[in-house]
C-alpha cells in the first residue's frame, strides 16, 4: 500500500485549489485537467462484489477502493479524456451486464475507462494469491472483442503509478511508435 499512497499523495500535492493541474502530453500538447476522488468503499460493498462474482479482488485494488470508491483522474472536461475508475457498485453492475451478454469467455471485469477503452482485471490471474505480485491488469479498446484485450503486464498500483507519471497517456503503446513508424503515419 506504500506505493499506492505515495502515488495518490504525490498527485494530490500537485493539484491546485480547484483540483486542477496542467499536464503535458506527447507532441507538446498542454491541458488543464481535473481530479475528483470519491469517498471510500465500505467493507460490505467489497464483500458483496466478491460474493456475487466469486472473484477475489486483488489486494492493491481493494486498498485503493478503501481509500476512494472510484475517481476521475486527469480528466479534461472539454475533450472527455482522462481516467475514470469505477465505484465497486458500478463495477458489479457492469460485470452483471457483460455476463448476461456473454461478453467474454475469460473471467475479465472492467474497473474503469482510459484512453478510449476499458481497464480490466483478469480474475483468473488473481486467484492463486490476491497479493500485489500478479500481472492482472489488461486494456480493451471500446467496442473491441476478447481478441483485442491487451495485457499490460502489471498490477493496479503499478499501473496507477505509471499512468500518472505518464500524465494520463497510454504508456503501454509508446514502444509501437518507433521513430520510423511515428513519422511514417503522421
Amino acid at each position: 500500500m506504500e506505493l499506492l499512497n505515495r502515488t495518490l499523495n504525490g498527485l494530490k500535492k500537485r493539484l491546485e485549489k480547484a483540483n486542477t493541474i496542467y499536464i503535458q502530453h506527447t507532441e507538446g500538447m498542454v491541458y488543464e485537467v481535473t481530479c475528483d476522488f470519491k469517498a471510500s468503499a465500505s467493507e460490505k460493498a467489497l464483500k458483496l462484489f466478491e460474493n456475487q462474482t466469486g472473484y477475489t479482488l486483488p489486494q492493491d485494488y481493494k486498498d485503493f477502493l478503501k481509500l476512494h470508491n472510484g475517481s476521475s483522474l486527469l480528466y479534461t472536461p472539454d475533450y472527455g479524456d482522462g481516467i475514470e475508475l469505477f465505484s465497486i457498485e458500478y463495477t458489479l453492475e457492469l460485470y452483471e451486464s457483460w455476463k448476461e451478454h456473454s461478453a467474454f469467455e475469460r473471467n475479465l471485469f472492467a474497473i474503469g475507462t482510459c484512453k478510449d477503452g476499458y481497464l480490466l482485471i483478469d480474475a483468473d490471474l488473481c486467484k492463486p494469491k490476491p497479493n500485489r505480485d500478479g500481472n492482472y491488469i489488461h486494456w480493451l479498446i471500446d467496442g473491441g472483442s476478447e481478441e483485442d484485450v491487451i495485457p499490460l503486464h502489471t498490477n493496479f498500483e503499478l499501473w496507477l503509478d505509471r499512468i500518472i507519471a505518464a500524465q494520463g497517456d497510454d504508456y503501454w503503446n509508446w514502444s509501437i511508435f518507433s521513430a520510423e513508424n511515428y513519422y511514417k503515419y503522421k
